[in-house]
């Protein structure tokens, strides 16, 4: 399959953001008497990460195990539903497929499904202080160019930071369903996954 560039705005005198170190805190002193409850927190916040692990592995192996099927159920329609439903002895889990993706760092994955396809359902995403999802596409380059040489003119180019993902366009998640065969959902959502809700229901 042939592959398309991806038109991409360039950030070549801004500096990419990163995350701040954390800093230290003070600590409370023992006449405060906390040292029981900090223990029960600290035991039962263990518990709990050991419970929603154990959750959070279930839940994504319920989206692989289901996932194909909802990209087949769906295969050609306009009017997609949702949300699928799995059921179990004792419940129900519904599985809301939101209109929300896994942030992509550059397009090479999906590329590989799209090919020439990729500019027409992905995009660009970034923000420089400004959000550049607002800008208009046929305008970006010149403003942020024209905002760099600002910031280089006044000698403070560092206050400028970006964060910068690749995503899918706005119309994607409606109509990837008729745009593209079931394998190639599959793979797309392989890449660059939608965000799925899960709602357990307790039917017993």
């Amino acid at each position: 399959m042939a592959t398309a560039t991806l038109k991409k705005i360039s950030f070549a005198n801004i500096a990419k953001r990163e995350d701040k170190p954390k800093s230290n805190h003070p600590s409370i002193p023992e006449s405060y008497d906390v040292r029981e409850l900090v223990d029960r927190i600290v035991d039962d916040s263990e518990k709990l990460t050991h419970i929603e692990a154990r959750l959070a592995v279930d839940k994504a192996e319920l989206k692989i195990r289901c996932t194909p099927f909802y990209f087949e159920s769906n295969a050609g329609r306009v009017d997609v539903p949702t949300s699928i439903v799995a059921h179990g002895d004792d419940g129900e889990v519904m599985m809301v497929y939101q209109n929300r993706y896994g942030k992509l760092l550059d397009e090479s994955s999906v590329q590989s499904v799209l090919g020439r396809n990729t500019a027409k359902h992905f995009r660009q995403s970034f923000k420089v202080e400004v959000n550049g999802d607002k800008l208009p596409a046929d305008k970006s380059q010149e403003l942020l160019d024209r905002m760099s040489e600002l910031f280089v003119e006044y000698g403070c180019v560092d206050a400028l930071s970006v964060k910068e993902t690749i995503k899918p366009n706005d119309q994607f998640h409606a109509v990837r369903h008729t745009a593209l065969s079931v394998e190639e959902n599959i793979m797309v959502d392989m890449a660059c996954p939608i965000i799925v809700q899960i709602k357990p229901k307790k039917t017993k």
